[in-house]
């Protein structure tokens, strides 16, 4: 449980970090650009992104990077990464305890 709500943490603050960096970067037209994971990834290491697409493109069927993974990927940063912060703080969430008495 409680790796769980770390990990959740973790998430979140890689949510914190996603959406300060969208909203500080300078923005044509008032409208801020949301920044997605592929961008991120290709900016940071490209050499894994094309690593990973060459390493699912040999072991499955090329379908499934082209729309499957690429359409999770082009999804905004901070939304991705305050999805899993929500699912694994859920599911990292103290139980409630119930007591049973029995006479």
């Amino acid at each position: 449980m409680l790796v769980l709500r770390f990990i959740g943490s973790l998430f979140l603050l890689g949510t914190v970090i996603a959406i300060t960096s969208d909203l500080s970067r300078p923005h044509r037209a008032g409208t801020p650009a949301f920044a997605s994971i592929h961008k991120h990834w290709s900016d940071l290491a490209p050499q894994t992104l094309a690593g990973a697409q060459k390493s699912v493109a040999t072991r499955t069927h090329r379908v499934i990077w082209d729309p499957l993974i690429m359409s999770v990927l082009n999804v905004p940063a901070f939304v991705t990464f305050g999805g899993l912060a929500v699912l694994f703080l859920y599911l990292g969430r103290p139980r409630r305890r119930v007591e049973i008495f029995v006479n």
